[in-house]
């Protein structure tokens, strides 16, 4: 299975080796500052800002010719001519991570800007359990776990919601009329969710078949980017909440398998 992986995709997850060494150090040390009952908020924010310089340090080594959005940072254009975009979270799940749950990822994806806007590449890893989910456009999604066998994954084959496990990002109200509908939906079909805090684990977690569907509010960008691929390459669909398969930021964002897909929209 190694064999499949492009150079991209062993640096990606070099880098995500290196910059999850930074945050397991940051996530041990926040157990001594819960002790002594230091400001965790500032903690949280270093280490993220932190692990992000390691990030943009070691992509722009790979590919200089590239711009960047970031979660702590935002937009960096170093060219507006430039074709690629790196769109980066380095902890998503950060109130999991400040609370000790190690619920919480890396999340990189490469896009294609020089026509229509288009993920190539992308990878979630988790810092302390050392589990990776990475596709690549046209090669399928993939699982590495702890121990680094590698094997390739798809999304479920369930086709009845009230059998269904999925995720959803708040249930104390709805951003909008579609999310509410669907929301409403899940709970007539008996469906089962969770809310685990981690939108780029959730994606990754449907990529593999470990939950069957996401309905997520307003989101980032950076939040879903390498999901969204994950999800495709793995034969899922998604799609913002009126069925756009281009989602803007901002917008909400549903992923299922297919059959479900279909149910919810």
């Amino acid at each position: 299975m190694h064999s499949k992986r492009s150079n991209l995709i062993n640096f990606l997850i070099k880098t995500c080796d290196k910059v999850s060494n930074a945050i397991t150090r940051d996530f041990y040390e926040l157990e001594k500052l819960q002790v002594s009952k230091k400001d965790l908020g500032g903690f949280v924010t270093n280490a993220d800002v932190k692990a992000e310089k390691i990030i943009i340090r070691e992509l722009s080594h790979f590919f200089p010719d590239s711009n960047f959005l970031l979660e702590e940072r935002g937009e960096i254009i170093n060219d507006p001519e430039f074709n690629y975009r790196w769109i980066v979270d380095a902890i998503d799940g950060t109130s999991n991570f400040m609370r000790g749950n190690p619920h919480f990822c890396v999340s990189i994806a490469l896009e294609r800007t020089n026509t229509e806007k288009e993920i190539i590449a992308g990878i979630v890893y988790c810092p302390i359990t050392r589990d990776i989910y990475w596709s690549e456009k046209g090669k399928g999604a993939y699982y590495i776990d702890d121990l680094y066998a590698e094997r390739k994954i798809k999304v479920s084959s369930r086709e009845k919601l009230s059998e269904s496990v999925g995720t959803i990002s708040s249930v104390l109200g709805s951003y909008s009329t579609e999310e509410e509908r669907i929301h409403l939906l899940l709970k007539e079909q008996k469906a089962r969710f969770r809310i685990t805090g981690s939108a780029a684990l959730d994606m990754a977690y449907i990529a593999s078949g470990r939950f069957d569907f996401c309905v997520h509010g307003v989101i980032k960008l950076w939040d879903i980017a390498a999901g969204i691929l994950l999800i495709r390459e793995a034969g899922g669909v998604v799609s913002d909440f009126k069925s756009n398969h281009t989602i803007e930021e901002g917008s909400g964002m549903i992923g299922a398998n297919p059959i479900l897909y279909n149910l919810m929209v």
